[in-house]
């Protein structure tokens, strides 16, 4: 189809891209869903080209045991088809699909010139990544257990890749007329399925949303590869605003959702300080814009103030899933005292002036808690250390120095009453 496509142009002497115009993403998405979907004897060579790509993708997708087909086990739904598959056959055709990704995408990635792709291999790239995650989605829901095997095979790898997740430049154009598919599994089931931001691309959503998905599953023993992604990703992102607060968001959905095993992954991955971190940075870049010179332009100064405005919302976020660790880890503290990257985040917190009253209370617990061995004694002693550091530089960089003294010395006063010998 390519070779047929460089022929014509040659032919037509036409130039070396597809017309944007002819490319209807919405229609190709249709045909992705709906097989009777037929194109006209008239088509353009983009739109057969097009339709050659939603055929190639729907071949190698239907490979995977869906709900299409009911396997031995008793693990599928009653289908339409009435195929029996082996639990084997599920297995391995996870399998051989993520063999065939993990060889076509770096090919893909090979061909482009720092993000740029012809247009003819940009609908190539789009149209098989969203089938893909639509078809991983169904599998999912079929047969729960296959959530092992695609961890197996590298799926959050692949996903969270620069061949997929952070491939979004190229389709740029395309992701503003995305829509949702019409099988039920789309990102408007999810807690963030309104955000349309220029920020979040459609794909990076259905991404995260599959992940969500996947950690949150009934059945799961334990989410750590989900989390994990998640975590990288997020750190990853961490100037990118809104791509950040998504995923800040989801992971704050999979702890509500999975305590008990989000918790666990947390602990593991080392999760809190990692994401006390991107809040750090959240505040910075916050600050370093509000203390660029003002812009004359109108438009520019509501640019800056929407900047500043995400900036805020993914720190807030941020913070929700700190807070929410805090009050349902039974050991959330102790572990946050003895961290002392989670300390120094906290105390640099503090000067962002919308966070101050929370996390000053967050300290101030800390400073409660009644040291019982020699580690906490000094894990106490270096909080303690931090806390008058920061009572010393109030006068210099805070203009209402005298009532946040005021606040940080009763505090001194309430550690004290608390626990004389410290």
């Amino acid at each position: 189809m390519v070779q047929e496509y460089k022929q014509q142009r040659k032919d037509l002497h036409v130039q070396d891209d597809f017309p944007m115009s002819d490319f209807d993403l919405m229609n190709v998405r249709r045909r992705i869903t709906e097989p009777s979907v037929r194109l006209s004897e008239n088509a353009s060579y983009s739109q057969l080209w097009s339709d050659y790509v939603v055929k190639l993708s729907r071949v190698l997708c239907s490979f995977l045991a869906t709900d299409d087909v009911k396997s031995h086990h008793g693990q599928g739904t009653t289908s339409r088809v009435g195929i029996l598959v082996s639990s084997v056959y599920g297995d391995l055709s996870i399998k051989w699909v993520m063999r065939v990704l993990l060889t076509v995408f770096p090919c893909i990635k090979a061909c482009s010139n720092e993000n740029e792709l012809p247009s003819h291999l940009r609908i190539f790239v789009t149209t098989m990544q969203h089938c893909l995650l639509n078809a991983f989605r169904r599998v999912l829901v079929s047969f729960p257990a296959s959530l092992e095997v695609f961890r197996e095979e590298g799926i959050w790898d692949l996903i969270f890749s620069e061949n997929f997740f952070y491939f979004v430049p190229a389709l740029e154009e395309f992701s503003k007329e995305c829509c949702s598919y019409s099988d039920g599994y789309s990102t408007s089931n999810s807690s963030y399925g309104h955000v349309r931001s220029s920020g979040v691309e459609v794909l990076q959503m259905e991404i995260i949303s599959l992940v969500e998905f996947a950690a949150t599953s009934i059945g799961v023993v334990h989410n750590l590869p989900e989390s994990s992604a998640l975590l990288d990703a997020l750190e990853q992102s961490a100037y990118n605003p809104e791509i950040a607060g998504v995923l800040a968001k989801s992971l704050l959905r999979i702890l509500q959702l999975s305590a008990e095993k989000t918790i666990s992954s947390f602990k593991t991955l080392d999760a809190v300080p990692r994401v006390l971190k991107v809040a750090c940075i959240q505040a910075e870049e916050s600050r370093r814009s509000s203390n660029r010179s003002p812009s004359v332009h109108s438009y520019q100064i509501s640019d800056s103030c929407e900047t500043a405005q995400s900036w805020h919302q993914c720190m807030d976020t941020c913070m929700d899933l700190f807070m929410e660790f805090w009050s349902i880890a039974d050991d959330a503290k102790s572990l946050i005292l003895h961290n002392s990257s989670c300390i120094d985040c906290l105390f640099d917190l503090f000067w962002e002036e919308s966070l101050r009253n929370n996390v000053l209370k967050y300290i101030l617990d800390l400073m409660k808690i009644v040291p019982l061995t020699d580690e906490d004694r000094t894990a106490m002693l270096q909080l303690c250390s931090k806390y008058l550091e920061m009572f010393t530089h109030i006068k210099e960089r805070e203009k209402s120095f005298a009532a946040l003294s005021i606040d940080l010395l009763v505090g001194m006063r309430d550690m004290i009453s608390n626990d004389r010998l410290v």
